[in-house]
């Protein structure tokens, strides 16, 4: 149905976006882009679909990746799709730190 990737215009919340359509399989990571779609939200994601021709994309160039923003995991803690502080970082690249495993053993 197409391609799924997502984009950002710098680094840290509401930063990033979603796009959905057949010709963002093109894409590459670093190009620097002009995308014509609609915007809607999507299963709690919010999107620019509709990109199935390839006149909605423009590419300008190249960019340099964001850096990740860097979280720890009780800054989104429980929330969910449309939840602060969760949606903020939706589609945003995010390193969390601090990252404990736990493992625990049930025994009878």
């Amino acid at each position: 149905n197409g391609g799924m990737i997502f984009i950002q215009n710098g680094s840290g919340p509401w930063s990033g976006i979603q796009l959905f359509g057949t010709v963002t399989l093109d894409l590459v990571k670093g190009q620097n882009v002009t995308v014509t779609g609609f915007v809607r939200d999507s299963f709690g994601v919010t999107q620019i679909s509709g990109i199935d021709f390839p006149e909605q994309i423009v590419i300008n160039g190249t960019s340099d990746v964001p850096a990740p923003t860097l979280l720890s995991t009780e800054t989104i803690n429980g929330s969910s799709g449309g939840e602060l502080p969760a949606e903020e970082y939706e589609s945003v690249l995010i390193k969390y730190a601090n990252v404990h495993k736990f493992i625990f053993s049930i025994f009878d």
